[in-house]
């Protein structure tokens, strides 16, 4: 009962459109890279799908969640670098109990250290225009949906 917002989500031949971004190899099998609506414009004018970079990360065990986004560098441009919020794997990461306020903040420090490492490790393996330029370590675990999945929309 809704024509013309149908319309908007449906080809011409009748496929609907999901909003994922992908390719077909050789060999005709298709890789699904990221959603359109996620997309990074880097200054240079390269694509970056941020599902790609956070699969990088899958097996670091020292990262609970991490959520890559786009930030605005020049609002002229309105070109893009490249962000990650990590939140550590609190099971690998424990605080001292009863810690003293230098001992948190040097456990805190380490914390965000080691991190940056594991970005840095990734990074060598990525394309330059790919690489993550600012990481946020957070204190608390981003929001989730049903199916286990961040909510982008909800992380500030």
């Amino acid at each position: 009962n809704m024509p013309e917002e149908t319309a908007e989500v449906f080809t011409d031949d009748g496929y609907f459109r999901t909003g994922d971004v992908g390719y077909l190899d050789d060999e005709n099998y298709l890789y699904l890279t990221g959603r359109a609506k996620n997309l990074i414009v880097t200054e240079g004018g390269k694509n970056v799908y941020p599902e790609e970079l956070e699969n990088c990360f899958q097996l670091y065990g020292e990262i609970d969640q991490i959520l890559v986004r786009g930030y605005i560098t020049n609002p002229e441009l309105k070109s893009e670098e490249i962000e990650a919020l990590v939140f550590p794997n609190p099971d690998m990461f424990k605080a001292p109990e009863g810690g003293t306020g230098e001992e948190l903040a040097a456990f805190r420090k380490g914390t965000e250290e080691r991190i940056k490492a594991l970005v840095d490790e990734v990074n060598k393996g990525l394309l330059p225009y790919q690489r993550i330029k600012r990481v946020t370590v957070l204190d608390e675990p981003m929001e989730m949906t049903t199916t286990k999945k961040i909510k982008r929309h909800a992380v500030g």
